[in-house]
């Protein structure tokens, strides 16, 4: 039988994009474990396609008053005796879990947080990118070979994508507690009729929760065509892959589309975290200020032309 191994990872969408190199580089090292993942439904649905992972355990993240169900949960983790247990979650949850994991097993924890038995300081945010720090706390039990973030897996599946070409993706959309790092729609909806004179035909993608974000988008070319809520990972990949360019504010699926090398404009607060968490692709332009409010019409413009993009 073989030993196991558990990787912690929940999310957000954006830093389980960043995590699946570090993912890759475990399952390269420990070829011969048996790979177990504790995440959330809809990452485990996202994930299993690579093959990555041998078994999932869900995690629904109960609150903590919820005793009975987390203790239940930690009990499923102890005695599938795992031989190491990965954190790339590093939260204050995963603490709590790795807290009852080093009393009651012989699990072997690698964490940015107390008690592990491998345990990597992280610095001040914004003086390493996300995947370096991984990497650095995977070095910590011997791992030296480390893979880029990537979604491979996705590229085998079909998507019937029926737009008219040359076409623009733009991602108006971030989550609830990122309002802050919205470039204004009504900036987003002059850069759409602008593209539209120029033949392009428009996508907008995001989920049921961007429409407010995505209206004067809508409301300013209706010619656009509305993906909200029909855009999930498989579907926004390739409809990324097939874009001229993506244009897109500081969210999980910026990294995602990066991920295509298709040319992606992206809109971001000038701090440590879009340093921290710059998407990896090879063709990123990032324009940036204290403020995105203060990045004007004429500066994305202006980057679209400069790079030879329109």
């Amino acid at each position: 039988m073989n030993k196991k191994i558990l990787i912690i990872k929940h999310g957000s969408f954006g830093d389980f994009i960043l995590a699946t190199g570090a993912i890759k580089s475990i399952k390269n090292y420990f070829s011969n474990h048996d790979l177990y993942m504790l995440t959330s439904i809809e990452y485990a649905e996202f994930i299993k396609e690579s093959f990555l992972i041998d078994e999932y355990i869900l995690d629904e993240r109960k609150p903590f008053y919820c005793f009975r169900e987390n203790m239940l949960l930690l009990k499923k983790i102890i005695n599938t005796d795992f031989e190491y247990i990965f954190d790339l979650q590093n939260s204050k949850r995963t603490f709590f879990y790795n807290l009852i994991i080093r009393i009651l097993s012989k699990s072997i924890i690698s964490s940015s947080r107390p008690l592990a038995h491998y345990r990597y300081n992280i610095p001040s945010q914004g003086s390493e990118h996300v995947t370096i720090g991984l990497n650095k706390q995977l070095s910590l039990i011997g791992i030296k070979d480390f893979f880029q973030p990537n979604v491979d897996w996705l590229e085998n599946k079909k998507v019937n994508i029926n737009i008219k070409k040359p076409y623009v993706m733009i991602i108006p959309g971030t989550s609830s507690s990122g309002l802050y790092k919205r470039w204004p729609s009504e900036n987003y909806g002059e850069i759409a009729k602008f593209l539209h004179k120029l033949n392009f035909s428009i996508l907008v993608v995001g989920n049921n929760n961007d429409y407010n974000s995505a209206l004067p988008i809508l409301n300013s070319c209706p010619e656009v065509f509305n993906f909200l809520g029909k855009s999930p990972p498989l579907v926004l990949y390739h409809l990324a892959k097939g874009a001229n360019f993506i244009i897109s504010n500081d969210t999980g699926p910026a990294l995602l589309v990066s991920l295509t090398n298709t040319p992606l404009l992206w809109i971001v607060n000038d701090n440590n975290i879009s340093l921290s968490n710059k998407p990896i692709g090879k063709k990123v332009y990032k324009i940036s200020s204290k403020s995105v409010y203060d990045i004007s019409i004429d500066q994305v413009k202006n980057t679209l032309i400069n790079e030879k993009l329109i």
